[in-house]
């Protein structure tokens, strides 16, 4: 029984220096990381053998993505936060937000948009995600149009009411007789598309936009996939603001609970 223990103890000590010796070869070709188990073994002695070889530390993965901007109009329109711009102007509605909380509409009518820039910019070419609530509803007119999402032009570029600052990528609702859809992604049509039905008229809709590390973008609503671009975000957007732009004719455009992490 003494020989077995001793045999097996030393069978480990044998093999130990080839194991690591083994990972660090392997590493130069392969990835250690396991993307279906982020805390699986070759994920952690990978971690492990780095921080002792290279005094390369990273922890036990990629960080979470942290809040690093927020707004639930709570405390109204804040001016040192938005540049709000258009006419007609848009509009704090009180009580009128989700859950019975405050909320903004911005307002814009039927020749023009209206809306918000956020002065704080964002580099939106590393990892990124941008959520938001919004209510409206479908009017049979062709003057309904909601973006959200990271314009083109800052705060500090966008002066007036003819040249409108372009939200791209965003997700746009267009619950109107002519488009009556929701566009997610680039430029004017977006990267995806789906229709806009009867049953998201007068209802909070939860959207999410996620820009990856290789900058394509997922799209999710009410906490549903609805799709992944292989299309991706241009590498010249690293100080884009939060945009949220939209026109319609007699009827709401509420934006509430906007967060972006990073």
């Amino acid at each position: 029984m003494a020989f077995r223990t001793y045999m097996q103890g030393l069978q480990r000590s044998f093999l130990i220096p080839f194991f690591i010796l083994g990972l660090i070869m392997s590493s130069c070709v392969v990835d250690p990381y396991n993307p279906a188990d982020p805390g699986s073994e070759a994920f952690v002695e990978y971690n492990l053998l780095r921080c002792l070889v290279s005094d390369d530390c990273p922890g036990s993965g990629t960080a979470p993505l942290q809040i690093v901007f927020q707004e639930d109009w709570e405390a109204g329109i804040d001016a040192g936060k938005w540049k709000t711009w258009g006419s007609p102007v848009p509009t704090f509605e009180a009580g009128l937000g989700y859950g019975g909380s405050d909320t903004v509409n911005p307002n814009g009518d039927a020749s023009y948009e209206s809306g918000f820039t956020s002065y704080q910019n964002f580099d939106i070419t590393k990892p990124t995600t941008i959520e938001f609530r919004a209510f409206t509803y479908s009017n049979a007119t062709d003057w309904e149009t909601l973006w959200v999402g990271f314009g083109q032009d800052t705060a500090a570029g966008y002066t007036g009411i003819a040249a409108q600052p372009a939200a791209s990528p965003a997700i746009r609702l267009w619950p109107e007789t002519v488009k009556l859809d929701i566009r997610f992604g680039l430029g004017w049509n977006g990267n995806i598309q789906r229709p806009w039905l009867g049953a998201y008229d007068n209802t909070w809709i939860h959207f999410k936009m996620e820009i990856h590390e290789d900058r394509t973008m997922s799209f999710y609503q009410d906490g549903v996939l609805i799709g992944t671009t292989t299309a991706t975000v241009p590498d010249t957007l690293t100080n884009q603001p939060v945009s949220i732009h939209g026109r319609s004719y007699n009827n709401v455009l509420y934006v509430d609970d906007i967060i972006v992490k990073q």
